[in-house]
């Protein structure tokens, strides 16, 4: 699993298999750009993949009778729920839809 850690002092640290995989030695700067451009590849690398929004996320997203009505939480819900994934969230604000949650 990929994470980033924030220290104490607002620093974040990147692991070392992605340090290494951009090429980037201690004490060097990270562009952001250039992890940006190679979004895909690093997402893919850690067996991650993108979840594009459809029409039919959307519809169901609109269709939630919950009261929370931010339309990105919905989103997500309808995409977890949709596509028989486990939206990851401490949020309590997703046990109104019906989608599975862990956390």
């Amino acid at each position: 699993m990929s994470t980033l850690t924030v220290t104490s002092k607002g620093q974040v640290t990147l692991r070392k298999e992605l340090l290494r995989h951009l090429g980037v030695k201690p004490g060097q700067r990270v562009d952001v750009e250039v992890l940006l451009a190679d979004y895909e590849t690093l997402l893919g690398g850690q067996g991650f993949h993108s979840l594009a929004i459809t029409p039919r996320h959307g519809l169901r997203a609109g269709s939630y009778v919950a009261d929370h009505r931010d339309p990105f939480d919905r989103l997500l819900a309808a995409q977890a729920e949709l596509n028989q994934l486990t939206l990851v969230s401490c949020d309590p604000t997703f046990q109104q839809f019906p989608c599975r949650v862990l956390w």
